[in-house]
């Protein structure tokens, strides 16, 4: 279902312009090392959601407007943002990078932001972005670095705070982290789960796809649409997920790289792409995944 169109450009060459659904995720964030028994880390935040498609966006807020292609030659260029991994210190991670999407005539029409990463002992605070970093835990004396990062209003969620020395879970696009797991995810069907599958984005969970979902953390589990396996597992790519937390040696685990899709009617679109975005059609409409950087003419 197409939300409601932004006007932004005029048609030529006999066609109109269309309207345009889009999911827009960012990288999420790095969660930190677990430096030893005292003290347990935080785990990264989800990078930034925004769609117009579907009843709700990111942080739980209204959906976007649907953007409208002016059917005039207009270059939209869709920037995908990468994932937080292991940081300067070698124990901190780091956050997630923006997603964007720009227009050649009408400049930046949507972008999000990175997710914060996990805080680790003696560092202050975590990280804030679309979504926020969890806390890190300290059995021996509260500090700055119990402060959970920040998550925007319309992009996700705060990270988790601490219980006892408990290192907080990664916000999510979907709910706030919390001492126990990370925030969910938020479902966003804007491709069926069988070619969301296909092109191994977000993560099926029945018949929904998630996306966004916070880092889990040392002791407690994730939210849907987070870093599945281990505590020592990095988030699947193109999923926008924050990372767990990590207690090797000089490791912390990746977030999951953002990832953009554009939805539109078949009978608007060009197939003038590069990057390679993968293409697909339900119904009447054609559905474009990237999972790297690239452009659309309308």
């Amino acid at each position: 279902m197409f939300g409601q169109s932004i006007p932004l450009g005029f048609a030529g060459g006999g066609r109109s312009p269309y309207s345009v659904d889009f999911l827009l995720v960012a990288g999420g964030g790095g969660g930190s090392r677990v430096i030893n028994s005292g003290f347990n880390a935080g785990a990264g935040g989800a990078g930034g959601l925004k769609t117009s498609y579907g009843s709700v966006s990111g942080g739980q807020s209204t959906p976007k407007s649907a953007l409208s292609f002016g059917a005039d030659g207009s270059t939209y260029t869709i920037t995908i943002g990468g994932a937080g991994g292991l940081g300067s210190s070698g124990n901190v991670g780091s956050s997630g990078s923006a997603s964007s999407i720009v227009s050649s005539t009408a400049g930046t029409l949507h972008s999000v932001s990175g997710g914060g990463r996990g805080s680790r002992q003696s560092q202050a605070g975590a990280g804030s972005g679309g979504s926020g970093g969890g806390a890190s835990g300290y059995s021996g004396q509260p500090g700055s670095y119990l402060t959970p990062g920040s998550g925007i209003a319309d992009e996700g969620h705060n990270g988790g705070t601490t219980v006892s020395y408990s290192g907080g879970g990664g916000g999510g696009a979907g709910a706030a982290g919390n001492s126990l797991h990370g925030g969910s995810g938020l479902a966003v069907n804007i491709l069926n789960t069988t070619n969301t599958a296909n092109a191994s984005i977000g993560e099926v969970s029945g018949s929904d796809t998630f996306y966004c979902g916070g880092g889990r953390t040392a002791n407690g589990g994730r939210g849907v649409g987070g870093t599945s396996g281990s505590v020592n597992s990095s988030a699947s790519p193109n999923s926008g997920a924050g990372s767990a937390t990590s207690s090797g040696y000089n490791q912390s685990n990746s977030g999951g790289s953002g990832v953009v899709v554009l939805r539109m009617p078949t009978a608007g679109y060009t197939g003038v792409t590069t990057g390679s975005p993968r293409v697909y059609t339900e119904g009447s409409d054609t559905i474009l995944v990237f999972k790297s950087s690239g452009t659309y003419v309308d």
